[in-house]
């Protein structure tokens, strides 16, 4: 071959190379670019199907007994026997010894755990931990009192064990169910509520990581005792909403529940901080919390018991018994209170901000409360529907509630001072949730939906501050934190008919119902 046409050939064989590697660069660049879309959609979100698809099976681990109420050891019983072995951390159970025996007790031996038959044989010695899983039905946690579905878990906790229950996540929903609130309510609010528990769940996993597992068995997460009170209404509702749980712009919400509101719910911000757009403070005029057990309540402390509780609180501003308490501020479209501050006879005072904290300080069922000394009178205010199915329009005057249904003269005083009579059949006004239009003519086909669609005003109550000569009287209403939804509140609207979409919706706002399995 002449050098000539070795030179071609090279050249020829350069290109050809170089086309090869702008090819390869193109390739690399779009998986570059593919990757960098894959982060980009990651940072603003997966959807709810992309980022729980094939969470049906998932095992969530429940601690039963840990930290400071770990036990000396742990006696199971089951009817078939027993399989022991270990989990990782996905919950996947690996066998490594079994036994016929119907009971096993699991006990702390150095830094490994040691499960005995009731026999008193040793079956295994597992370092790090062991688990307990019946050949088949229940495990009777007899330290308890209690049958979970699922297996057991023990590990070392100094010398005690830490035990965890870790069982399928529709299983746990049923468990919570009956130990949160009846069993037998309406059928709806239980579905509702089997939402609310599965969204809890599934978006707060792994709230206890730290402690070795997602979720504790008491109030501080979600009461939960196995199958303790599981009917065939709660299973009935878990089945009807099998993998729905409630979203926010694509995200599983965290979905906070307490036993009653007292009227309204309060912002998860003035509580706890943080924004949480689904979290915001409701007015529920449906809840009938006078009639709940502890929808009511009223407490008495001394100016000494006062001052007791912030010294034991850290406040420290007071140098003698308290002889003011003033409420500052009540949270945004709210009853509850979150700013009060106390004052003693030398000018001092101290002020305690964000309703949690006043919770803590005072040790009150809410802070949806309001306050007054002994013999005093006061007033309360509650969030009541402006309408009625006649088409009244009821409106809030100088002289108290009056309906403007055209045979009586009413006027209303708007926030710029102007003065405008209730004649017309719609009247706009500016309500403490926004602009609000009250149509006459219009009526409501159920009593829900009025209770949830009419505009609400504030009705000012009397109250008389009842107690012993000096004390100050908290007089309060709801139990609990009061963020989200008010547990009693879903059952008064299941019982006027709403669906569980809709008890849902007016507690959480702005979510939807997406099913994630």
């Amino acid at each position: 071959m002449s050098a000539k046409n070795n030179n071609a050939g090279k050249k020829k064989a350069n290109k050809q190379k170089l086309a090869v590697r702008i090819m390869c660069i193109i390739l690399a660049a779009l998986m570059v670019g593919g990757g960098v879309i894959t982060v980009i959609v990651y940072l603003t979100g997966w959807s709810v199907a992309e980022k729980y698809d094939q969470v049906e099976d998932r095992q969530v681990m429940i601690g039963i007994r840990y930290g400071d109420s770990a036990i000396d050891s742990a006696e199971f019983q089951s009817t078939d026997g027993f399989s022991v072995g270990t989990v990782d951390p996905a919950g996947n159970f690996f066998e490594t010894a079994s036994t016929s025996a119907s009971g096993v007790t699991a006990e702390v031996s150095s830094s490994s755990v040691a499960i005995y038959d009731n026999a008193g044989k040793r079956i295994a010695l597992i370092k790090g931990g062991a688990a307990v899983r019946p050949k088949s039905g229940l495990i009777y946690f007899k330290s308890l009192g209690n049958t979970y579905k699922g297996m057991m878990r023990c590990t070392p906790n100094g010398g005690a064990l830490d035990v965890v229950n870790i069982l399928p996540a529709e299983t746990y929903v049923a468990g919570v169910i009956p130990n949160e609130i009846s069993p037998d309510w309406n059928f709806q609010t239980e579905c509702a509520f089997a939402v609310t528990v599965r969204s809890y769940t599934l978006g707060m996993l792994g709230r206890h990581s730290a402690d070795g597992f997602d979720l504790c068995a008491t109030t501080h997460c979600q009461v939960y005792r196995g199958t303790k009170d599981i009917n065939r209404n709660v299973l009935d509702a878990v089945d009807a909403t099998k993998g729905v749980v409630m979203t926010y712009n694509g995200r599983i919400v965290q979905a906070f529940y307490s036993d009653s509101g007292g009227g309204c719910s309060v912002a998860a911000e003035d509580v706890w901080g943080g924004s949480y757009g689904y979290l915001k403070a409701v007015p529920t005029p449906w809840e009938k919390y006078r009639d709940y057990k502890y929808g009511t309540w009223t407490v008495e402390y001394t100016p000494r018991e006062l001052y007791d509780r912030l010294v034991s609180k850290g406040h420290t501003g007071l140098t003698s018994d308290v002889t003011s308490v003033t409420v500052n501020s009540r949270a945004e479209n709210s009853t509850y209170v979150n700013s009060i501050t106390f004052g003693d006879r030398y000018g001092h005072s101290v002020t305690v901000e964000r309703c949690d904290r006043i919770r803590s300080l005072l040790g009150l069922r809410s802070v949806n409360f309001v306050v007054g000394k002994a013999g005093e009178k006061g007033f309360e205010y509650e969030y009541v529907p402006s309408g009625d199915n006649s088409g009244d329009i009821n409106v809030m005057t100088a002289y108290g509630l009056r309906t403007a249904d055209g045979s009586l003269p009413v006027s209303v005083l708007f926030g710029n001072g102007e003065k405008r009579r209730v004649s017309d059949n719609v009247l706009n006004v500016r309500t403490a949730y926004g602009a609000a239009s009250f149509d006459k003519s219009l009526r409501y086909e159920t009593e829900w939906e009025r209770l949830l669609c009419s505009p609400v005003i504030t009705e000012r109550r009397a109250v008389d501050f009842t107690g012993k000569d000096g004390s100050f009287v908290f007089v309060g209403r709801g139990n609990g934190h009061g963020v989200g939804m008010s547990q009693h509140g879903a059952k008064d609207l299941g019982d006027l008919g709403a669906d569980h979409k809709t008890i849902l919706e007016a507690y959480f706002s702005g979510i939807s119902l997406e099913k994630v399995y």
